[in-house]
């Protein structure tokens, strides 16, 4: 039987005095204090932005110290969403080998990384005839890729070959079977590369749970359904600007206690609310809540 870890995605908010204290204090005491609270974190800066190697340097230095801390890491945007949508795989791959030169092995290194995140298009169908909408003008057809599950293949391919456990988030319901579950071709494909599929609380997938590793990786990113889809390009603040309650919440922690029975390492639990430290306030209740709920 496994254990359980919460944290959240992104740790550097002006806004998350509630967790660090009041007043200006430097990154060094920011992160010791979010490790105070939490024995997860996942790297979200790295999924827009070039990883910064004194951010990656200081983090596996505190997680490494303070003993029995995880760090995620999210894979870079221009790879999981730009990228990924491209005719052949090799751009893809060139990014994320260097990402993992740059961030990802030094926290290995570190004896900290725990998975890395491939956080998909809402564009990446499982269809090969996949039309991805770059175009500027409405005249002008789309273009046709040979994508589906001879991308996913490709993308698990090289996730196999990068330091850390890989997660992949699908955002695009064409994965779903009729009974609300992962289609067999994607399940067995995460089987077969040893990827395991985030469990989504959120508007963009349902919540569904595949045991296809010894891991889980459950992400909550809120259920703010009017401005979820507004403009699927960019990170829109307002997407993420949820706060659950209190029931929301110990529905959720029931159905994580009980993948226990059949997780044989780590269920990872990451709150991706962030606007507000509403990200902070919904973990440290659901780390209360899964340490008292009962099967």
């Amino acid at each position: 039987m496994g254990a359980i870890e919460v944290g959240t995605s992104g740790w550097e908010y002006g806004d998350w005095q509630e967790l660090y204290g009041k007043g200006s204090l430097k990154r060094e005491e920011m992160i010791s204090g979010y490790f105070q609270h939490f024995d997860l974190l996942e790297l979200s800066s790295t999924y827009l932005y070039r990883p910064d190697p004194e951010e990656i340097e200081l983090v596996g230095e505190r997680a490494h110290s303070m003993g029995n801390k995880e760090v995620s890491v999210k894979l870079p945007r221009k790879a999981s969403y730009d990228l990924a949508m491209e005719e052949g795989p090799g751009p893809m791959r060139d990014v994320l080998f260097d990402f993992s030169r740059i961030a990802l092995q030094p926290l290995e290194d570190a004896g900290v990384l725990s998975t890395t995140v491939f956080q998909s298009s809402h564009n990446f169908y499982l269809r090969g005839d996949i039309t991805y909408p770059t175009k500027r003008n409405i005249d002008e057809p789309l273009p046709r890729y040979d994508l589906g599950i001879r991308r996913l293949e490709e993308i698990l391919e090289i996730l196999g070959d990068l330091p850390g456990q890989p997660v992949i988030e699908l955002r695009n319901s064409s994965w779903i079977s009729e009974d609300i579950s992962l289609l067999k071709e994607a399940r067995d494909l995460l089987i077969r590369y040893g990827c395991t599929l985030a469990v989504v609380d959120g508007p963009s997938f349902p919540w569904i749970v595949e045991t296809v590793t010894p891991d889980h990786y459950v992400r909550f990113l809120g259920r703010n359904r009017k401005n979820w889809f507004k403009g699927m390009r960019g990170e829109s603040i307002s997407r993420y600007d949820y706060s659950y309650t209190g029931s929301e919440l110990m529905e959720r922690a029931v159905s994580i206690r009980e993948l226990l029975p059949v997780t044989l390492n780590s269920i990872r639990v990451v709150f991706c609310n962030y606007p507000g430290a509403q990200a902070v306030r919904n973990a440290l209740e659901m780390k209360d809540m899964l340490s008292h709920v009962s099967f």
